[in-house]
């Protein structure tokens, strides 16, 4: 069974996988003059990652008693162990 300490080494496996490919700023604010990267852009390298570490990542925003907060839930697609990370945040 895989535990959590593999499943972070899996998310670590990835994050090294879109630090090695050649990355570009695909958008343009043309008001305040500058580049970044899409979304659809970024969705893309996660993805192409995940499927590389061979893991799923989740995210929700959910809002409690003490405000939002983001959920992502990583699956190791082998064993379907996961783990959680909770991000509060002021504004959603």
């Amino acid at each position: 069974m895989t535990s959590q300490k593999e499943v972070l080494s899996k998310i670590a496996l990835a994050r090294t996988f879109i630090k090695s490919q050649k990355t570009h700023k695909d958008g343009t604010n043309e008001f305040s003059k500058y580049n970044y990267f899409t979304p659809e852009y970024v969705e893309s390298l996660v993805t192409k990652a995940c499927n590389e570490a061979n893991i799923m990542c989740i995210f929700n925003l959910d809002c409690d008693q003490f405000g939002y907060f983001g959920e992502v839930i990583t699956y190791d697609l082998e064993s379907c162990e996961s783990l959680r990370t909770v991000i509060r945040t002021e504004k959603p």
